[in-house]
């Protein structure tokens, strides 16, 4: 009884020993299985984000450059800015996102990169010449110069915009910038640095690349920016004046010295405040240029034209408020427009006069 016992209990034990065996040979199969596919799921993954990134490079570059060929096509100036708007919001460094392969040194690569070529477009803009020390006028009437005029217009008023990934992802979302950054931003930043190395104040070498990339184009920024003042001035004017009732009209006002009133406060609340809009983008653009100690005047016509607009008289707009033809907002609006208006011009009794002017 005892020796059947020891070797039933021999062969179970031989039997369980080798399922045992068997069951630990299969558990360290299926470990290294699982340590493959983690690895093949992580490639994956690599090679997912990666074409991501190879395929949003490519789209970015064709749509720039679709939207800036059309902006050249454009006749009228509104859809020259619809479609540099769209051009200067598709620069990859504004869809940089922070994760994987978006890295720092990538974001700066991609600013570098935005520059060099936001610098050839203007030169292909203008007819492939150079702006610097070309005169660029908003109120051109020839047709000659004009399309090449307004196309740098159109980059320059547009410079500000910013993509949606910027606002909504990469800024609220992940929080891997503390504000969009955009064309206008990069250049001026970079200005005010390339100003510290300019007083020797930091080394040329404590530029970051981009901002190098400015310095070599320092005098085609300061020329962009120059004629965001004029525009943005003019496209203000356009809402206040008979410059766009026809070209009849804009060409007595660029040419004769024929006096108009002011049409501010004909035009509804929301016009009001477009305006205002546009005159303080061009009081705050100039302000910048003025802190790097480049003077701002109004181009010549456009100067011409604002001087011959007459504001109404503080006697005229007492008398329109106690009639009830301005209200609260009005008046708001029409100060501050005035207010924008005092940085260029000295503004005495209703009649503007260019500042500094002999």
């Amino acid at each position: 009884m005892n020796k059947t016992l020891s070797l039933l209990l021999i062969l179970a034990l031989t039997f369980g020993c080798g399922k045992l065996e068997e069951m630990g040979n299969n558990a360290e199969a299926a470990k290294d299985n699982s340590g493959r596919a983690a690895d093949a799921a992580s490639e994956s993954r690599e090679e997912i984000a990666y074409s991501r990134l190879m395929g949003r490079s490519g789209a970015t570059s064709a749509a720039r450059r679709k939207a800036f060929t059309t902006m050249l096509e454009m006749e009228s100036f509104e859809m020259k800015v619809t479609e540099a708007a769209k051009y200067l919001k598709g620069f990859e460094f504004q869809l940089w996102t922070g994760q994987r392969y978006d890295t720092s040194k990538y974001l700066n690569a991609l600013k570098t990169d935005a520059v060099n070529e936001f610098f050839r477009s203007t030169t292909e803009a203008f007819d492939d010449t150079s702006i610097v020390g070309e005169e660029i006028n908003p109120i051109r009437i020839s047709s000659g110069k004009k399309d090449r005029d307004l196309n740098v217009m159109a980059l320059s008023v547009a410079l500000h915009q910013v993509h949606s990934v910027q606002k909504h992802i990469t800024v609220e979302d992940n929080g891997t910038l503390s504000e969009s950054e955009t064309m206008l931003s990069l250049l001026k930043e970079a200005l005010v640095n390339i100003q510290k190395v300019k007083k020797g104040l930091i080394a040329f070498s404590d530029l970051r690349e981009h901002e190098q990339a400015v310095y070599h184009y320092r005098q085609e920024a300061l020329t962009v920016l120059e004629a965001r003042v004029d525009m943005f001035m003019v496209m203000a004017l356009s809402k206040v004046s008979p410059l766009k009732d026809s070209s009849i009209s804009g060409l007595s006002l660029a040419f004769f010295k024929k006096k108009f009133d002011s049409r501010y406060l004909k035009l509804e609340e929301g016009a009001q405040v477009e305006v205002n809009k546009y005159m303080a983008e061009a009081k705050k653009t100039a302000l910048f240029l003025e802190s790097l100690g480049v003077k701002v005047n109004p181009e010549a016509k456009v100067r011409s034209v604002f001087e011959k607009m007459v504001l109404p008289s503080a006697r005229k707009l007492d008398e329109m408020r106690a009639q009830g033809g301005m209200n609260a907002f009005a008046v708001e609006n029409h100060s501050s427009f005035v207010d924008d208006l005092s940085h260029f011009y000295n503004v005495v009794e209703g009649r503007l006069e260019l500042k500094g002017k002999k």
